[in-house]
This record gives C-alpha cells, sequence and structure tokens, in this order.
C-alpha cells in the first residue's frame, strides 16, 4: 500500500509519519505531485549540453599545462568547476610542474633577499629540500652580493 492511499483511506499525516517513518513535508509534496501530474513517477533530468568539447579543451590544456582552472574556464567562458568536471572525465591531471616553482624560489632568493644584506653577511639555511640546492650557495656566494651560506646539519 502506498503511503498516497493510506492516507486516501481517511488514516491521518501523523498515522502515516509513524506507519512508514516518513516526514510529513514529503507527504504533502506526493499528495502535490499526485494532484498536479496524475502521477508519483520523477520527472526525467534534462542535462544541458557540454560546454566544453574535449577536443578544443585538451589542446588548449597542452598548450597552457599551467592554466588554472579559473584562466581555463575564462577562456571557454563556463565555470572553472565545470573545468574540473571536464578534466576528471577526460582523465587530465592538473599537477603542477615543482620544476617552476623552485626556479621561482631561486629568483626571489637572488633579487629579493640577496640585495638586502650586506657584503660578510651570512646566510644560514636550514635542512629544508629548497635549501639544499647548491644554486642557492652560488648565488649567496656571488662577488656584487658577497654572502656567506652556512647549512646547517
Amino acid at each position: 500500500m502506498t503511503i498516497v492511499s493510506y492516507l486516501n483511506n481517511g488514516h491521518t499525516e501523523e498515522e502515516a509519519k509513524k506507519e512508514f517513518c516518513v516526514s510529513i513535508p514529503s507527504m504533502t509534496r506526493w499528495q502535490k505531485m499526485l494532484r498536479e501530474t496524475g502521477s508519483l513517477e520523477d520527472k526525467e533530468v534534462q542535462r544541458n549540453p557540454r560546454k566544453l568539447p574535449d577536443e578544443e579543451l585538451k589542446a588548449y590544456i597542452a598548450e597552457n599545462p599551467d592554466a588554472y582552472f579559473t584562466e581555463i574556464a575564462e577562456h571557454f567562458n563556463c565555470s572553472g568547476e565545470g573545468v574540473r568536471k571536464a578534466c576528471k572525465r577526460l582523465g587530465i591531471t592538473r599537477k603542477k610542474k615543482t620544476k617552476r616553482y623552485r626556479e621561482r624560489g631561486e629568483v626571489w632568493f637572488e633579487w629579493h633577499l640577496c640585495p638586502l644584506l650586506s657584503p660578510g653577511k651570512v646566510v644560514i639555511m636550514d635542512n629544508a629540500l629548497f635549501h639544499r640546492k647548491p644554486a642557492l650557495e652560488r648565488i649567496a656566494a656571488f662577488s656584487s652580493f658577497g654572502c656567506r651560506p652556512i647549512r646547517l646539519t
């Protein structure tokens, strides 16, 4: 017996709630749906067509491997979440290249930190992976900076 027919047989919503363990708003919604549509069948969900053409997305990512989802979304006039889902569907991973991060670190070290130090100053580097790079020692010891790098052991 369905809940709606149970209610139509004269039972109260409270009785139906206890009998079927269903909330009153759900019962009200089902009764309204039956009145308006004549059926309790779910509506077919209409999905919008994909906004992102798969081949164009693949080509764009190949040309711009470091682009963020927001940048890609701006290019295709869609949401970042849509780009994320399309990449997941296509099996495209978006890991950034760590090499570029390290290169930026070297640039920051050379152009922002070292110029603040006067010649003869000591630069102490801890055991962080980034600080273990020989390039940083070369930059610090460069003649115009004249700093002396010391590594913690």
